[in-house]
């Protein structure tokens, strides 16, 4: 076996999501993979909200109409929107720090779900950002048979 990577696990984490991506402009003192870990743990990441990651070299702003936070290049931030009982679409834009729209749509919010947000850098230069999501339903916990 070779070590191709290495990432920290957060210290008082109870879950961890890792994430692998091959490095671009690679030092040649530097490990081939890129890992980074989140807490996955439903305090730090708790239903009803998005965690955006930032995989841009460029701060942004994410905006919900009931929330709103500055991003960091190549940071993450965990935005906790108003979301109807039986769910629903929320309109989201992702701004630059000149507040151009760089991005645009409406997500599907409920209260039991979580969505991972990745914004990646445009393909072409002046193009769009991509946006990747992962979504996790938060099942309900089973009630015990005594009751």
């Amino acid at each position: 076996y070779k070590v191709v990577g290495r990432a920290a696990i957060k210290p008082a984490s109870s879950r961890m999501l890792f994430f692998i991506q091959q490095r671009e402009n690679k030092k040649e003192d530097e490990l081939p993979l890129f890992l980074s870990g989140v807490d996955d743990s439903l305090d730090a990441f708790p239903m009803g909200s998005f965690r955006f990651i930032n995989n841009t070299k460029m701060p942004m702003q994410v905006v919900f109409p009931s929330a709103r936070a500055e991003l960091p290049a190549r940071a993450s931030k965990v935005l906790t929107p108003k979301i109807a009982k039986l769910g629903g679409f929320i309109p989201l834009y992702v701004l630059d720090m000149e507040k151009n729209v760089v991005f645009q749509s409406r997500f599907f919010a409920q209260p039991r779900g979580r969505k991972m947000v990745f914004i990646s850098p445009p393909k072409k230069p002046g193009g769009k950002v991509h946006l990747a999501f992962l979504p996790h339903i938060v099942p309900i916990p089973l009630q015990d048979e005594d009751q």
